[in-house]
């Protein structure tokens, strides 16, 4: 088992080997997407297929690492470019693993594709939430930042900040550039806020329960885990990246 806490450098299709088997609660993972932004990474792979398979390789190893009623959460997007692929994978994995739900992250702000500039502007991350084994054995109700339409809701939110409860669609969570109200530069070119990930792992995890995330970009898992006294265990190919999550979770 690899030491808890710690960022490991290297393929994640190498290093997930070294985790115990049923050993992890949570695996949180926002791998690069196919042909669905304009960020470089998501035009690694040559065709949809060839992404699919690639994703399925890695997943079919992190459910290995989860115990049984443990969560995998897994971003992705759809755009006019990939064919549906995230989609497809979704489908896909369904086959083999449970799936619980599919939610819907709505960014404040749109970004566009790749060459496009005729086309409604993207407003929205997709989460893939699927569970080993017939249910989660975690589920802890968490509430949205805002309030509802009717009077008591609105005046329960004033007095005590707490809104309505979630659905899978997230309206109310700002992307990370805009965390605080101020455009700021971010760590990661798709580094996403904090309070994101903190909402999955208040819902899917407990205290000292084990997260896992594959791709760990800028460390925004380690981040959200430290504040909410969860164990982790972070794996990022980049050594520049690496570097930035040290500094974020020292």
């Amino acid at each position: 088992m690899l030491d808890l806490n710690k960022i490991y450098q290297g393929n994640c299709l190498e290093i997930l080997h070294q985790i115990d088997d049923n050993s992890v609660d949570l695996v949180i993972c926002d791998p690069p997407y196919f042909n669905c932004s304009k960020d470089s990474y998501d035009y690694v792979f040559k065709t949809k297929d060839e992404w699919i398979d690639w994703m399925l390789r890695w997943t079919d190893i992190v459910f290995k690492k989860i115990k049984d009623g443990g969560s995998f959460y897994v971003f992705g997007g759809i755009g006019p470019r990939n064919g549906f692929a995230f989609w497809n994978y979704i489908e896909r994995l369904s086959d083999t693993q449970i799936f619980c739900s599919y939610i819907n992250w709505k960014r404040f702000r749109p970004k566009g594709y790749k060459g496009k500039h005729n086309n409604w502007g993207d407003c929205r991350e997709d989460i893939g939430y699927f569970c080993k084994g017939p249910q989660p054995s975690t589920f802890n109700k968490q509430y949205m930042r805002e309030a509802g339409l009717s009077s008591a809701s609105k005046k329960r939110f004033e007095q005590t900040g707490v809104g309505l409860s979630c659905g899978n669609i997230w309206t109310d969570i700002p992307e990370a550039q805009l965390d605080g109200g101020m455009n700021r530069t971010l760590d990661h070119p798709d580094q996403k806020p904090v309070l994101l990930i903190e909402r999955i792992i208040r819902a899917s995890s407990n205290e000292n329960d084990t997260v896992l995330d594959a791709f760990a970009g800028s460390g925004t898992t380690g981040v959200a885990c430290k504040n909410t006294n969860r164990n982790f265990i972070l794996i990022e190919q980049e050594k520049k990246y690496c570097q930035i999550i040290e500094k974020r979770i020292a």
